[in-house]
């Protein structure tokens, strides 16, 4: 086994996953942070593939993502607290993970 994982799929560390998993069991986070948290994370990988050219990261983009279903303000107030945990650093140019 030689550690990459093959079919376009997003390597999250463990930790990263204990500590979300964590506070959202602590009820310090939603469970659309969550939800913002992973899709950020397939949101950075697609975008990885485009190093030559600047990339965005919307919010809408992260509301597509997750099918429409929550709104703006949501995954702006879950991205929010994400970085009140300093799990993420969001902003347009890049997203960062703890």
């Amino acid at each position: 086994m030689t550690g990459k994982v093959y079919g376009g799929y997003c390597a999250i560390l463990t930790g990263q996953i204990a500590n979300i998993c964590a506070l959202k069991q602590r009820r310090e986070i939603s469970f659309t942070a969550v939800r913002v948290y992973l899709a950020a994370h397939e949101e950075r990988k697609k975008r990885c593939k485009h190093q030559s050219r600047r990339v965005q990261f919307r919010t809408k983009d992260i509301v597509n993502l997750l099918g429409g279903k929550v709104s703006l303000v949501s995954v702006e107030r879950a991205i929010n607290e994400l970085e009140k945990f300093s799990l993420i650093k969001w902003s347009e140019d890049s997203v960062i993970f703890a």
